[in-house]
Order: C-alpha cells, then sequence, then structure tokens
C-alpha cells in the first residue's frame, strides 16, 4: 500500500513538473519572462532536468537576467546530474573557462 502511495506520489510530482516547464515556456512566449523563470525554477527544484538547462543557458548569456555564469555552471551541473548530455557539455566549457 506505502509503496503504491509512494510510485502515484512520484507520478503526480512528474507531472506537476512537465506541467510547470509547459506553463513556462507558454509565459515566455508572452514575453512574461519573471513568470517563465519562476515556473522554470520550481520544476528544476522538483526534478525536470530541462527546465535547469534553460535557466542555466538564460544565466549563462544574461538572456532576461542578469548575465551570472558561477550560477549558470551550478544549474549547468544540476542538469548534467540528471542525466541532460547538454547541460554537461555546457558544464564543461564554463569549467574550462574558470568558473
Amino acid at each position: 500500500m506505502l509503496r503504491t502511495a509512494v510510485i502515484l506520489l512520484s507520478i503526480f510530482l512528474g507531472c506537476a513538473a512537465a506541467s510547470d516547464f509547459d506553463k513556462a515556456f507558454h509565459a515566455y512566449n508572452k514575453k512574461e519572462f519573471s513568470k517563465a523563470i519562476d515556473l522554470w525554477q520550481r520544476s528544476c527544484d522538483e526534478g525536470e532536468y530541462r527546465s535547469c538547462n534553460i535557466l542555466a543557458l538564460m544565466y549563462d548569456n544574461g538572456e532576461n537576467v542578469v548575465q551570472n555564469r558561477t550560477k549558470a555552471k551550478k544549474m549547468y551541473r544540476k542538469a548534467c546530474m540528471g542525466g541532460d548530455t547538454v547541460g554537461c557539455k555546457f558544464y564543461q566549457r564554463l569549467e574550462q573557462m574558470g568558473y
């Protein structure tokens, strides 16, 4: 019974993260950047590593946020640890640049 509850909870949380991911894209396309960033951050915190990667790219390039490569590197690392190969490549690039 507990095992079933844990499985259902993880499925629910996974769906919620994907939902925030999609809502963030919608907000971004409407130029609601602050809302998109908040949604991607929440999604990243919940384990949606694509969201971590998108936020990292934004901080890396200073796109609608203050450029912060140290923060970008941390987010790329989180994406990489979650299996995002793009995040791994960009993490390595910032590592080589000395961040």
